[in-house]
């Protein structure tokens, strides 16, 4: 079982990735942005709150051509490529489906949602 999923957001310099561990604590680290310039991680607790109040936002503009922003819990405004997720929602989903990767070991968000 492979315990980590990645995503490109920010095409050849930002991804998200989720880490599965079945023994996670609160304080546990499991969701972590990678950029070049910055990075940040949040706690199993914290990504409980996040997927459960639905805290991730996406939108397609931004002060940037080619760039939208997105907004997971209290870190807003974090740059996408438009060329990666020309569709808002596909790049909110996938979120969706990495929180709840770190949170439970699988990505069953997508099959939720048409359901």
């Amino acid at each position: 079982m492979n315990n980590t999923e990645k995503l490109e957001v920010l095409r050849d310099r930002a991804s998200l990735e989720a880490i599965y561990d079945a023994n996670a604590q609160p304080g546990t680290h499991v969701f972590f942005y990678k950029g070049k310039r910055r990075k940040w991680s949040d706690t199993y607790a914290e990504v409980q709150v996040i997927y459960a109040d639905r805290q991730v936002k996406v939108t397609d503009h931004s002060n940037r051509p080619g760039l939208g922003v997105f907004t997971i819990g209290s870190r807003p405004n974090w740059y996408y490529s438009l060329s990666l997720f020309p569709d808002p929602k596909v790049l909110e989903a996938k979120i969706y489906e990495l929180l709840q990767f770190s949170l439970i070991g699988e990505s069953v968000y997508e099959e939720q949602m048409t359901v």
